[in-house]
């Protein structure tokens, strides 16, 4: 993996249900590394296991850079989950004060710290195609398609909870009317104004994760472009954790998105040799 490398220390983080292995890539020894250490450690049965791996770097624009890798080893700009983590990460490791900024692929984010919830400020340039006609199992569907750093589709239906996204959600993270990219597929119920049910389907991971943060903001998106401009957008996740979208408008210009939610630090060690030297024809 790396020469002379015997053990690497390591935080594991979990935020509203999604959970991440943040390694501190300062120095920079583990960049060229991170795919291949990503498709190690987040299997879930031969390794540590995780929904993705977070590098914690130096940064000339903030406190910190994120980088996000999904368990697949492909990179992706944006994780809103993995961020608070960060932000937690920073903080605890004496890396970055309390209220903080940290460097991503679409810009820098505005955190703060309050114990174990992180709040998150960010000016993100988005892209948004509301009813968009979907054929899929011999049937039309209307979603919503919003680029929040990554492709999300947002999908309205009338009970999350008993839905089987292994079979539904497949076919149309890779829709083919999406390109090769294909999206996060994000199933939603408003159950009262303000008030939503969310189930997520992530690429990279391919499968359903216990929430997602940038799920819920192209959610609250697509709710404010349908008309519904809540103060705040409660979503209640598959976790059981909430999360808070508040978006920041000026007339019809979208000032800053805000993102509230927990963040917990469950454990901290050292990763050996053998988390990621196993045979890979046994995946």
């Amino acid at each position: 993996m790396h020469p002379g490398v015997e053990e690497i220390p390591f935080d594991r983080w979990v935020a509203a249900g999604n959970d991440f292995i943040i390694l501190d890539d300062r120095d920079g020894r583990w960049t060229d590394l991170a795919p291949a250490l990503a498709r190690k450690l987040c299997h879930r049965r031969l390794s540590v296991g995780a929904d993705g791996l977070i590098l914690v770097g130096s940064s000339r624009k903030a406190h910190v850079r994120a980088r996000f890798f999904n368990p697949d080893g492909t990179e992706f700009n944006m994780c809103m989950n993995g961020t608070r983590c960060v932000a937690r990460y920073a903080l605890h490791h004496g890396i970055a004060p309390r209220r903080m900024t940290i460097e991503t692929a679409v810009g820098v984010i505005e955190a703060v710290v309050d114990d174990r919830a992180v709040h998150l400020r960010f000016y993100p340039t988005y892209a948004i195609r509301l009813h968009r006609r979907l054929t899929f199992r011999d049937r039309t569907v209307s979603a919503h398609w919003v680029r929040v750093g990554d492709p999300h589709l947002v999908l309205p239906v009338r009970d999350v909870g008993s839905l089987n996204l292994a079979r539904l959600a497949p076919a149309l993270r890779s829709h083919p009317d999406l390109g090769p990219e294909g999206a996060n597929v994000n199933f939603v119920h408003v159950v009262e104004p303000g008030r939503i049910d969310i189930r997520t389907y992530e690429r990279g991971v391919e499968a359903e994760t216990l929430s997602c943060g940038s799920g819920c903001v192209s959610t609250a998106l697509v709710l404010a472009h349908l008309g519904h401009r809540w103060g705040t957008y409660r979503f209640h996740t598959r976790s059981g954790s909430d999360l808070v979208v508040r978006l920041e408008w000026a007339g019809s210009t979208l000032r800053a998105i805000h993102l509230s939610g927990e963040a917990r630090r469950v454990c901290q060690g050292v990763l050996t040799p053998e988390a990621w030297e196993y045979d890979p024809s046994r995946d």
